[in-house]
């Protein structure tokens, strides 16, 4: 189950309604996941990023957020925000070269943030951890160019990248409570659809480009 994302397309989930209405003791769940693969399009193969693109954002209560983006030079970078601090870790790879590429995040009470893209691996300071649960996201954002203030949006490329995206996934470790968006664009009949929105250009159904080496995850 795919979608295929112009440069401006995003797609939001509201997680804030959702979790708003689990009776759970968050406290008392350690491990959570999010996942999910995307590739560019194929003829961006040979194609520079003109901007940064976001490829995912988790919005955090507190004013916390993690973003995953695709930087100009085909790198990703994970940046942590707060209040008090602003951290960027790079997985230097190429991920602008057409083939399809798998992000996975656990989030876990007592451990550190472990991220992984495609076979890297990378462990977050305890303390950027602190509050990154999953139970406290807001929002969970997809897509769009990565913007940093206002001339940014004034000035934003007209011909943005193409991407698609496959698998979204995130598992807050509570029953019936395994939220995948890109299946609720294929089946909105599904609980929990409503709570997924759309902005900019429409986000078309499709199949997402082959693993470079297929089968190979970590």
């Amino acid at each position: 189950n795919g979608a295929y994302f112009a440069g401006n397309s995003i797609l939001v989930l509201n997680t804030a309604e959702i979790f708003e209405k689990a009776i759970v003791n968050w406290n008392e769940i350690n491990e959570q996941t999010f996942s999910f693969a995307f590739s560019t399009t194929n003829t961006a193969k040979s194609t520079k990023l003109t901007k940064p693109q976001t490829l995912a954002a988790i919005h955090f209560k507190h004013n916390k957020m993690l973003q995953v983006i695709l930087c100009k030079n085909g790198s990703i970078n994970i940046a942590i925000t707060t209040t008090d601090i602003s951290f960027v870790y790079t997985f230097s790879y190429n991920y602008n070269d057409g083939y399809r590429h798998y992000f996975h995040a656990r989030f876990h009470a007592n451990k550190s943030l472990k991220i992984t893209i495609d076979s890297w691996k990378n462990d977050f300071p305890m303390q950027l951890a602190t509050d990154l649960s999953l139970a406290y996201a807001i929002k969970f954002s997809f897509g769009g160019p990565y913007i940093t203030d206002i001339t940014d949006m004034i000035n934003a490329d007209k011909k943005t990248i193409k991407y698609n995206y496959t698998d979204i996934d995130i598992d807050v470790s509570v029953p019936r409570m395994r939220l995948k968006p890109i299946l609720y664009l294929h089946k909105p009949e599904l609980e929990f659809a409503e709570s997924v929105t759309i902005i900019g250009n429409k986000i078309q159904l499709g199949a997402c480009n082959s693993f470079l080496i297929p089968g190979n995850l970590p």
